[in-house]
This record gives structure tokens, C-alpha cells and sequence, in this order.
């Protein structure tokens, strides 16, 4: 609570400006909604503008954007190509004369005729060819593999074929050694057997003609081991004599039942030298008899 209240200078006048501020206040608030209305306005109008350049852009512009048809170039262009030395300048009103495309090229250089760029049908059917080709390559590359491949194996069927040959022509070699070996022993065999019987037989002629000479011999004693139609068991008795160290001899006649071959001992001159060897052949386990000749 205030106990003095002292005017300073100048206060008198406070409730005259804030009348004079307030009354100004009033008068903006009053033009403002003016104001505001006009902004929009003017705001709306750059918007229908800006909208309208941008339908108008996206009018022109898309379809530029987006067409993938290349423009046409003529293809009847003249080209100049200057000369290697220098470049020969035309005056201005010079006049310019028409020549062949063939004549205005140097050596190095050659006409290309057609379109610079192809219609998307061209780059189709140039991407079909090339496809095209790429799949007639494929199929090259794999008729040679297969060619190689069917070589391959008509290489190793033929390798096979000449393994087989080849062991069946050395089995067959091998088989015909076999005969060849076999036949050869078999000639060597007989030969062998042949030779064993030509030197018996001429033996045993000996042997005959030995004892038809010692029969002529009288007072002689002979010890007989046996009489035998079998030649073997004749040859054995006397190998088995002779093994003992007996000398035996043999002796072929003529009977009844057929040829007989006689194996003696001897001949002695008497009766107790023939005895003697009489009992010499029965500790062998042979028949012994003494007979005089």
C-alpha cells in the first residue's frame, strides 16, 4: 500500500498515447482481413500459373523424353575432306559445285550407304541375326565335339579290337608251338622206341644164333628158368637174371599153342656148375630146371 503518491513530469500525457496507440491497433485489425484476401488472391493466381507451365512442360516434354525412334539424318550429307598439305579457303561468293561422292574421297576412304542409324525394326532383325548366327556357332561347336568325341571312341573301340586280335593271334601262336612241340616229342618218342626195338631184336637174332650153335656142342648142361608167350615178361626174367649177374640167353620155337620164348642159364660143361646156378635162380624167385643139351 502506498503511503505517497508523487506525479512525475510528463505523466500527465500516458493516457493520450495509449488512447492514440490503441485506436491505431483497431484501425490494422480492421484492414487486415483487406490484406489477406488480396494475398491469397495473388498466391492463388501463381499457383494456377505455376500449374499451367507445368502441364504445359510435361505436355512437350514426355513425349521427347520418352520416344526411343532415333530421328532420321539424310543420308545424302556432302562431306568435305580437306587436303593432307593444307586447307584451300573458298572465297565468300565463290560458288560451290556439285561432284560425285566417289570423287570426293581420297584412297583411304569409301562411300556408306543406308541410314545412319537403323529403325528399331533393322536393330531387331540385326539382333535376330546375330542370334541366329550365335546358335548356327553353337551348334558347329557341337557337331565337332561330337565328331571328335565319336573319333575318340572309334579310336579306342579300334585299339580294342586290335588287343584282341593280337592276344587271339598269340593264343593261337601259343596252341600251335604246343602241337608243333608235342608232335615233335611224340617223332622223338618213337624213334626212341623203334631204335630200343631194333637193338633188341637184333639182340635176341644173336642170342638165337649163339644157342643154335651151342646145341651142336654135346656133354653141355643148361638150366632153364621158364617158357614164355609174352615177350615182356621174357625180357623181365632176364633183366632181373642179369641184374643178379647171370647171363642168360634166349631161345624162340615153334608148339602148339604158338611161338614160346625159352630163357636159359648157361650152358655149363658139367652138371654141378649148372646146379649151382640152378639155385642162384630160385633165391631170385624164378623156375629153374636143368636140362642137357
Amino acid at each position: 500500500m502506498a503511503l505517497f503518491k508523487f506525479r512525475l513530469p510528463g505523466q500527465g500525457e500516458a493516457p493520450d498515447a495509449r488512447r492514440r496507440a490503441g485506436a491505431s491497433t483497431s484501425a490494422r485489425k480492421q484492414a487486415a482481413p483487406t490484406e489477406s484476401v488480396e494475398s491469397l488472391r495473388q498466391r492463388a493466381r501463381h499457383r494456377v500459373i505455376g500449374a499451367t507451365v507445368l502441364v504445359v512442360g510435361a505436355v512437350i516434354g514426355f513425349p521427347m523424353l520418352f520416344d526411343t525412334e532415333p530421328r532420321p539424318v539424310a543420308s545424302d550429307l556432302a562431306f568435305h575432306i580437306p587436303e593432307r598439305d593444307g586447307v584451300q579457303t573458298l572465297a565468300p561468293n565463290a560458288r560451290i559445285e556439285s561432284v560425285a561422292a566417289q570423287d570426293s574421297l581420297n584412297d583411304h576412304e569409301e562411300v556408306v550407304t543406308g541410314d545412319a542409324t537403323e529403325p528399331p525394326g533393322a536393330a531387331r532383325g540385326a539382333a535376330s541375326a546375330d542370334a541366329e548366327r550365335a546358335a548356327q556357332a553353337r551348334q558347329q561347336a557341337e557337331r565337332e565335339q561330337a565328331e571328335k568325341e565319336a573319333k575318340a571312341r572309334a579310336a579306342q573301340d579300334k585299339a580294342a579290337q586290335d588287343k584282341a586280335a593280337r592276344e587271339k593271334a598269340a593264343r593261337e601262336k601259343a596252341a600251335k608251338d604246343k602241337a608243333e612241340r608235342e608232335k615233335r616229342q611224340a617223332q622223338e618218342k618213337a624213334a626212341r622206341d623203334k631204335a630200343e626195338r631194333d637193338k633188341r631184336l637184333a639182340q635176341e637174332k644173336a642170342e638165337r644164333e649163339k644157342a643154335d650153335k651151342d646145341k651142336s656142342d654135346a656133354g653141355r648142361f643148361v638150366v632153364q628158368v621158364g617158357s614164355f608167350a609174352e615177350d615182356a615178361r621174357a625180357r623181365e626174367a632176364r633183366s632181373k637174371l642179369e641184374r643178379a649177374g647171370i647171363r642168360t640167353y634166349i631161345q624162340v620155337i615153334d608148339t602148339k599153342d604158338g611161338k614160346r620164348t625159352r630163357v636159359r642159364v648157361g650152358p655149363f660143361t658139367s652138371r654141378s656148375e649148372a646146379e649151382s646156378a640152378a639155385q642162384k635162380v630160385k633165391s631170385l624167385g624164378l623156375y629153374s630146371g636143368i636140362a642137357e643139351l
